[in-house]
């Protein structure tokens, strides 16, 4: 879903955490992850959990995230 949502600009990383790829772990431990899928916009948790809303990139999605899910936890910057 969020590879058919995201722009041409965006770059989608997906780690895949079932795998316990130590590079996945750590950034899972990075952003303190706590369920999957999550998904992180600018070095932000945006959405925890599956989505119930259709991903479609622009500043009015944006808008609706920050107002949907406020999560204001610091996290490290997406690498």
């Amino acid at each position: 879903m969020v590879e058919v949502g995201k722009c041409a600009s965006c770059v989608l990383v997906e780690r895949n955490m079932a795998a316990r790829d130590p590079d996945a772990l750590r950034r899972a431990k990075e952003f303190d992850v706590r369920v999957v899928p999550t998904i992180v916009i600018d070095g932000k948790i945006k959405v925890e959990g599956r989505p119930n809303f259709p991903w479609i990139c622009g500043d009015e999605f944006y808008a609706m995230l920050e107002s949907r899910f406020p999560l204001s936890r610091s996290r490290a910057p997406e690498a």
